[in-house]
């Protein structure tokens, strides 16, 4: 029966079936690119704003031959000041 109205009502047929691939088309294209701009906010806008993907990092002083603990008896007296942040970190997650 339901075959029957199929073939007899070719013109209905047509356009529910034009109906359903566009419906279809519609969502892959909508998903596809709220995806897309997902990875560029990820990539490109958030990276430049927060530093995502960084790591925390200090700077400390370079240690010079002449301080090195090598050259003063190894007691560490070159390393032994609190070493100085960056201006710029990421927060640790």
């Amino acid at each position: 029966m339901a075959l029957r109205t199929i073939v007899t009502q070719k013109l209905k047929s047509f356009f529910s079936l034009i109906g359903v691939l566009i419906g279809v088309t519609f969502l892959i294209a909508v998903v596809s690119i709220v995806q897309g701009m997902n990875v560029y906010m990820e990539d490109q806008f958030a990276n430049q704003l927060i530093g995502l993907n960084t790591s925390p990092c200090a700077a400390h002083r370079a240690l010079t031959p002449a301080t090195s603990p090598t050259t003063n008896g190894g007691n560490g007296n070159a390393v032994r000041g609190s070493p100085t942040t960056t201006r710029t970190t990421s927060p640790s997650v």
